[in-house]
């Protein structure tokens, strides 16, 4: 099976964040020629403006995933991804599944797109365990949220078995449903000729 270092992660992602594509280790940065970079499509990115402040309810643009008592639409019961060990990962679906695997399992329904706090510390993500009660950021299980992929992974296991929604991790956060990119760089938001050789609009006005 293919192995790869610690140190080679490293070069690579060190490298990337300079544009750059790995070559070898023993190469800086400056020295490698090849440009690379982020590939993002564009149903990635979001069209609509995010406020700083998170809104009291949900939105056209954001999904508020909280309690109804506290405004939202209800919290978030993680689904268990049994593939791994340790009760460890715990993956944000619309539908909750007791049995499901991201091995093996329906991906389609994964809830994405939620909304980090670099856009506002408000929209902080907020962890609660199988008695409701919240985890905090730098408790000593060291979860990590990625929002962009609806994801939770803990560092140490977690005594939640994942059988029951009960028996589950919960979170609040706000996700992202409003237009991205693409809908706006559709050939029929744009005005003009299209000439089928170039593959290509010609704007006109």
């Amino acid at each position: 099976m293919a192995y790869w270092s610690d140190s080679v992660k490293l070069d690579r992602l060190w490298k990337w964040m300079f544009g750059k594509a790995r070559g070898r280790n023993s190469a800086e940065h400056y020295e490698e020629n090849i440009p690379s970079g982020f590939d993002v499509h564009s149903k990635e990115v979001y069209y609509q403006e995010i406020p700083s402040t998170p809104p009291a309810s949900t939105t056209s643009v954001i999904k508020k995933w909280y309690p109804s008592e506290e405004g939202g639409d209800g919290w978030i019961v993680l689904t268990l991804d049994r593939k791994y060990p340790g009760n460890r990962v715990w993956v944000a679906k619309s539908t909750w599944s007791s049995n499901f695997s991201s091995g093996s399992g329906d991906l389609s329904d994964i809830l994405k797109n939620f909304i980090s706090p670099k856009y506002g510390v408000g929209y902080r993500v907020k962890v609660y365990d199988g008695n409701n009660n919240e985890i905090p950021e730098l408790d000593d299980s060291s979860w990590l949220f990625d929002y962009k992929a609806g994801v939770l992974t803990f560092e140490q296991d977690r005594p939640e078995s994942g059988d029951t929604q009960t028996d589950s991790i919960k979170i609040k956060a706000y996700q992202y449903i409003g237009e991205t990119l693409d809908e706006h760089t559709h050939p029929n938001y744009l005005q003009g000729a299209y000439d089928p050789d170039l593959k290509a609009f010609e704007i006109q006005g």
